[in-house]
């Protein structure tokens, strides 16, 4: 067995329900092969099956790879955009923004941390608010680094680091930020615990997952994209909360979120997903459409 076994990542809870189950079962092949099918869009996805808590409900899955063989595969890797224009995605980021400041009150020369900025297209944006005079980045993969730090505003005290364990323990953030982090962590709770203690009391955390409970996910089945090997869990509204909740923060508020996506590229994708003739891309027109298309936006505070 190449594989670690797990129980509920909320609740702990072992696994004895299987929801969803893949074309191609990792959990039946090596790492080598597996490793294979790491990035990417298939008609026939590899993934390790999901179970369903019966106590907290979560999605999760009870095989999964071990922190040295997740360290491999995402130590060297392309950037997250999935070649869509980074001009398009960083709307996204943007409208992930605007939505924070309606919800909350930040002062001026506040200190804020991001977790997996990938190429620092929210860390852009919020380099450019005025708000923040200390800007710290956690990214494991280090071929972005630069990238990130020509992203910030020149004059903002930065910092970038390759895991979290390298942070300074009198750190304290009045922001913290993870768009589709949380859904990539083997053990979440002690994760925020471990976040949040760098956190100030009534400091913030904002979360952008994928939603389980969406729709979308319903209509495709196991043909979802975020059903694949980099979520060891996913999350809807109701298990996002218990989440926070166990791990110490309070929600402020769950909401889904609006994506922009070249109409393009959803297309592209819903060929090599369910086999669309090649002729539908081709009539497709080039524009650019938001939707809010099974992701979640939430926001917790440290109490």
């Amino acid at each position: 067995m190449e594989w670690i076994t797990r129980n509920c990542p909320i609740c702990d809870t072992p696994p004895e329900v299987v929801e969803i189950r893949a074309s191609i079962r990792a959990d039946d092949l090596t790492f080598k092969d597996v490793k294979k099918l790491w990035m990417g869009f298939r008609k026939n996805s590899c993934f390790f099956d999901y179970y369903r808590c019966q106590e907290c409900k979560v999605l999760f899955n009870k095989f999964y790879f071990s922190p040295e063989q997740l360290d491999i595969l995402y130590s060297d890797m392309p950037d997250n955009s999935n070649k869509v224009n980074h001009a398009v995605l960083s709307k996204t980021q943007s409208g992930y923004l605007s939505f924070l400041l309606k919800k909350v009150n930040l002062v001026k020369k506040s200190k804020y941390l991001e977790i997996g900025p990938d190429v620092g297209l929210l860390t852009y944006h919020v380099s450019r608010t005025n708000l923040f005079d200390n800007i710290t980045l956690v990214e494991p993969n280090k071929a972005v680094h630069q990238v990130l730090n020509n992203s910030i505003v020149p004059g903002i005290e930065t910092f970038i680091y390759h895991n979290f364990d390298e942070l300074a323990t009198n750190n304290r953030f009045d922001l913290v930020s993870g768009v589709h982090v949380f859904d990539h962590l083997i053990d979440p709770i002690s994760y925020i615990k471990k976040m949040a203690e760098f956190m100030g009391s009534g400091s913030y955390v904002l979360s952008i997952t994928h939603d389980e409970g969406s729709l979308l996910r319903k209509i495709l089945s196991r043909k979802w994209p975020p059903f694949c090997l980099q979520h060891p869990q996913l999350y809807n509204s109701k298990t996002i909360d218990v989440l926070f909740e166990r791990a110490g923060l309070n929600k402020i508020s769950i909401e889904k979120s609006t994506n922009w996506f070249p109409l393009k590229h959803i297309v592209a994708v819903a060929q090599n997903l369910i086999g669309l003739p090649n002729i539908f891309i081709r009539i497709t027109p080039a524009i650019n459409i938001p939707l809010k298309l099974g992701n979640m936006i939430s926001i917790f505070q440290r109490k």
